[in-house]
């Protein structure tokens, strides 16, 4: 397989780099002020790239770059021009210079910091602000999706049969006692509302034998809810490889658990699902080279049998990703595309319920193999 060579010269300092892009590296390598800072960027000792970044965590990774911090050491050397006076540093060219820094130092030492640096270039996959925000026709207000049965009038009276166990879940709290042994609460910023109406009802509808939960913290308690409310047992098992342990601490010890990355899991519980049962995904709604999407997709859903209903989280058909999400929080999520295209003209798997679609507040898709 030939080197991506045709990208090189976008990328910087890369060993597939061609000729021509190798000869720009080395120019703009000898003429660019970052450039001689480089070694002391490399000099920087970096920690493994977490699997969630916080607010702290990002802060560290700047601070770790320290591309501000050198920008400052150069700009103190020569603010001072003759007659005494100190001149404002260039926005852009401070920008500039970061960037360049950026450039020179291998992609892999920024990961292994936490941090991406890529071209805003069509070979990357990263949206493209200002196309997206000129171009709104091409992915707002698009109708339902084409080639899918989407049966709406199926799904309304599915939720009107699940609105009727909405009751169970009046004495909820907006918020709990954080300091309490972690409970079901609407505000928490990760599922709530509609979403979590939908899933208690149709573990109460359902009554499954098995569920298999890809994903866990929230939506487990409410699950754990909807379980005790049945007069059937449901054997859960959850695969979480970043587990929220006070949120754990107050399930079923008898769940089994895995925390590994959904690649890593054994498929015998997703094999041994029978019709009725359910497969609650929420993963990292990114399809990329080995994702828990792609695997979710390509290597668990071919596994499972006809009747199994599947959840798949943070889907709005029909409309796109939220313009919040996509234009302001730089988000580049592609799940809802694969799924679109996996459900076009598939006679082996219906969608049984989207809340969006629906009129819900949430963002839950919910499918059955038919076959």
């Amino acid at each position: 397989m030939s080197d991506p060579v045709f990208t090189a010269h976008l990328r910087g300092n890369d060993p597939g780099a061609s000729a021509l892009a190798e000869s720009e590296r080395l120019r703009r390598h000898e003429t660019s002020r970052a450039y001689r800072l480089t070694e002391r960027l490399r000099a920087l000792r970096g920690k493994p790239a977490l699997p969630r970044t916080t607010l702290q965590e990002r802060r560290d990774a700047v601070e770790v770059i320290a591309a501000d911090r050198v920008y400052r050491a150069w700009v103190g050397a020569r603010r001072l021009r003759p007659g005494g006076r100190a001149t404002a540093p260039d926005p852009s060219q401070r920008i500039d210079d970061a960037i360049e820094t950026l450039k020179v130092v291998p992609w892999q030492e920024l990961q292994r910091r936490g941090w991406n640096f890529q071209p805003n270039h069509f070979y990357w996959p990263l949206n493209d602000h200002e196309f997206l925000a000129g171009n709104a026709p091409l992915w707002h207000d698009r109708g339902h999706p084409r080639e899918i049965e989407w049966d709406t009038a199926a799904q309304a009276e599915l939720w009107a049969r699940l609105s009727s166990h909405a009751p169970e879940l009046d004495d909820v709290p907006e918020r709990a006692d954080p300091g309490g042994p972690a409970v079901y609460q609407w505000r928490n910023n990760a599922f709530g509302g509609d979403d979590a109406k939908v899933y208690y009802g149709l573990i109460r509808e359902l009554a499954p034998k098995r569920v298999v939960e890809v994903g866990c913290g929230w939506s487990s308690l409410i699950l754990d809810r909807a379980i005790g409310q049945n007069a059937t047992p449901t054997q859960v098992t959850q695969i979480e490889p970043f587990p929220d342990e006070r949120i754990f601490a107050a399930l079923p010890r008898e769940w089994v658990r895995h925390e590994v990355l959904i690649q890593h899991a054994p498929f015998d519980p997703f094999k041994e699902l029978e019709a009725d049962d359910v497969l609650f995904y929420d993963g990292s709604h990114c399809v990329k080279t080995a994702s828990d999407v792609n695997w979710l997709f390509f290597e668990v859903l071919p596994r499972l049998r006809p009747g199994v209903w599947v959840h798949i989280h943070d889907v709005f058909f029909p409309d796109d990703y939220h313009d919040e999400w996509v234009l302001e929080e730089g988000l580049s999520w592609n799940e809802q595309y694969l799924l679109q295209a996996f459900l076009m003209n598939n006679d082996s798997w219906r969608v049984r319920f989207a809340c969006r679609m629906a009129g819900g507040d949430g963002g839950s898709v919910w499918l059955q193999r038919t076959q």
